[in-house]
């Protein structure tokens, strides 16, 4: 039993440390109750909406009609919106949330989990993670990641029983730089299944929900984040652009600009020459590269999902020295198969030269050096590996 004293030492302890350790104790209980064979908990970025990788996962299951009972972990309102209804939401970091972690027999994420969180003997965690790699992560960018984070990642790799991998390459990096040594499913990205299927119907759900006309082309702007979180380098002339896209692809363009969830609650501050539309709380990233006729990115993994569609994609890399000087790359950027840009003026040439078929061949040749597998078969897959470990 406490004493008053220690109550109010308690009760006195920073917001963050008493969450801390609230969720430590709540983790350590007992729980008299059984693993739940058929329930599976998934989460995409620690609350985001229904997308990714856990997401194509949870579709695979539900058009398979398994009946797993999945539970998806949600930190808003969007969230909650995005989840088919058959899927049970529930809050990051709620009793709920720990009491369905652990009484259910899968968990796939595509982030890290908490240090404080523990896996039950019998239990089954696949990482899917979140992207392919240009810029170093993990053990290779170790000098530069706090090392909260370091032990929380060393962590979460001993919690892991499956690892799933889109490439040789990326295989290559979860074996040598996430501390991690057991298998990895060489399958493909499942979030990017739905590149290889008719995505029409995508077409005309997404522009209604973003209110664009269906005969209009989506010219989208997609840049990673910064770690100082300041907008300046998001300086795009859009007007311009637009203008070149209508001269070189004919037809009528509109802009999407999709922010990294890191900074989209900042996207309303970016100031806009033109009329665009705010993509940034759109649940899927994947959903947005299917109806996108070009993207405009520059750093970010969504380059080489955008990829698998031949469509035009061009890298806006005004500040590439510093973004490189922050972890390094894992090989130089020319390597990928986008033409990049520095500047708007430089930008608006390379829409001009443009020329498909040399594209195309330079992204046959990434895909072969990378020995990329995505074949639109990665959830059925992922989906098999479960079903066989259950």
């Amino acid at each position: 039993m406490l004493s008053s004293n220690e109550l109010r030492q308690f009760a006195n302890l920073p917001r963050k440390v008493l969450h801390r350790v609230v969720m430590e104790l709540l983790w350590r209980l007992p729980m008299p109750l059984a693993i739940n064979a058929k329930k599976i908990v998934c989460s995409n970025f620690s609350g985001n909406g229904y997308s990714d990788n856990p997401g194509a996962i949870a579709n695979e299951i539900i058009a398979q009609n398994l009946g797993y009972e999945i539970v998806w972990i949600i930190n808003s309102e969007a969230a909650i919106n995005s989840l088919p209804k058959s899927v049970v939401a529930v809050k990051h970091n709620s009793l709920r949330s720990i009491y369905h972690l652990r009484t259910a027999k899968i968990w796939i994420d595509n982030c890290r989990k908490m240090p404080y969180v523990r896996k039950r003997s019998g239990q089954i965690y696949i990482q899917t993670w979140h992207g392919f790699a240009l810029k170093k992560i993990e053990k290779d960018a170790a000098n530069k990641l706090e090392r909260g984070y370091i032990r929380m990642a060393k962590y979460d790799s001993t919690l892991c029983d499956l690892i799933v991998s889109n490439s040789r390459f990326m295989t290559g990096i979860y074996k040598d730089s996430f501390w991690y040594r057991g298998p990895i499913l060489e399958v493909g990205s499942p979030r990017n299944d739905l590149f290889f299927d008719d995505t029409q119907y995508l077409n005309t759900r997404v522009k209604d929900i973003l209110g664009i006309a269906h005969q209009k082309k989506i010219f989208l702007y997609a840049p990673t984040f910064r770690h100082n979180m300041k907008l300046d380098v998001y300086d795009l002339n859009y007007g311009s652009i637009v203008s070149e896209l209508q001269t070189k692809f004919g037809g009528e363009w509109v802009v999407a600009v999709r922010m990294h969830p890191l900074v989209a609650h900042k996207s309303k501050h970016l100031k806009h020459r033109d009329v665009i539309y705010d993509a940034s709380d759109y649940p899927s990233m994947q959903e947005l590269l299917v109806v996108a006729d070009v993207l405009v990115t520059d750093y970010s993994s969504s380059m080489f999902d955008f990829m698998l569609t031949k469509k035009p994609c061009f890298l806006y890399a005004n500040d590439i020295e510093n973004y490189s000087d922050d972890r390094g790359f894992y090989y130089g950027i020319e390597t990928v198969p986008f033409d990049i840009a520095h500047t708007n003026k430089e930008l608006c040439a390379k829409i001009e030269g443009f020329n498909s078929d040399e594209y195309e061949m330079r992204i046959d040749g990434f895909i072969a050096d990378f020995q990329i597998v995505d074949r639109g078969v990665a959830s059925k897959n992922v989906v098999k590996w479960i079903t066989s470990h259950v």
